[in-house]
């Protein structure tokens, strides 16, 4: 991760907002140069969607944060990925999250109701080439946004904290009230499950933002190598 970094250095406006708060009551020259990164990153993000589902994919999203040093999560997630790719950790893909939240059982533990809130954050997960990493918490997430690293069920934890803070989850309720209400009425009361023995739920889940084949990887991997060799790790000795 921190090779991937360096090797493609970026000001993550979100990142500076959330965790610098001064911002907020900054002077006028901080904020200036504030609102340029952020311009900066809302060009680099509507070039690299477009380029998403391209063959070059790889060398427009390097090109773009090599030129502007501008990136939030995505973007960060997105070089992380092909620097794994460059050091021959193919089984490695971006992934966003949600919050899974709903109602579950308290005797067998299983989920009644649920629905899946959006998180809008990006990482990476990979099973770093270790075959024995089955089970999805076992797993490894590489976070450049958070600059950390850990396995899954390590940064669930992490993930929580930061981004189900009451705000978020006052509006996690809301919605959470507002669609079982919605799906449970009218024909469909009369599927309304017993809540009576059940506890509110909060998960972070995973899905896959973009995924690449083994093949696919490598050869992604090969040209990043070539061209930014600055992305291989040097091995000892």
């Amino acid at each position: 991760m921190r090779t991937s970094s360096n090797a493609f250095l970026m000001f993550k406006p979100t990142y500076a907002s959330t965790f610098y708060k001064t911002l907020k009551d900054s002077d006028s020259r901080e904020k200036f140069y504030y609102g340029i990164a952020k311009k900066n990153h809302e060009n680099v993000r509507t070039k690299r969607d477009e380029a998403l589902y391209d063959t070059d994919f790889a060398e427009t999203i390097t090109k773009l944060i090599k030129e502007q040093k501008t990136g939030n999560c995505t973007e960060a997630a997105d070089i992380a990925l092909l620097g794994l790719f460059a050091n021959g950790y193919y089984k490695s893909q971006c992934v966003g999250l949600e919050c899974e939240v709903g109602y579950i059982n308290k005797n067998t533990g299983k989920t009644v109701w649920s629905f899946c809130e959006p998180i809008d954050h990006a990482c990476v997960i990979t099973n770093m080439n270790n075959e024995k990493r089955k089970h999805v918490d076992d797993l490894i997430i590489i976070d450049p946004w958070l600059n950390c690293s850990g396995s899954v069920s390590q940064l669930r934890e992490k993930y929580k904290k930061i981004f189900l803070n009451d705000k978020k989850m006052e509006k996690i309720n809301y919605n959470l009230r507002q669609r079982f209400a919605s799906e449970f009425s009218g024909k469909n009361l009369k599927n309304k499950p017993d809540l009576s023995n059940c506890a509110f739920s909060t998960k972070i889940v995973f899905y896959t933002a973009n995924k690449y084949e083994t093949q696919e990887a490598k050869e992604i991997g090969k040209r990043m190598a070539e061209k930014y060799p600055e992305l291989v790790v040097k091995k000892n000795g």
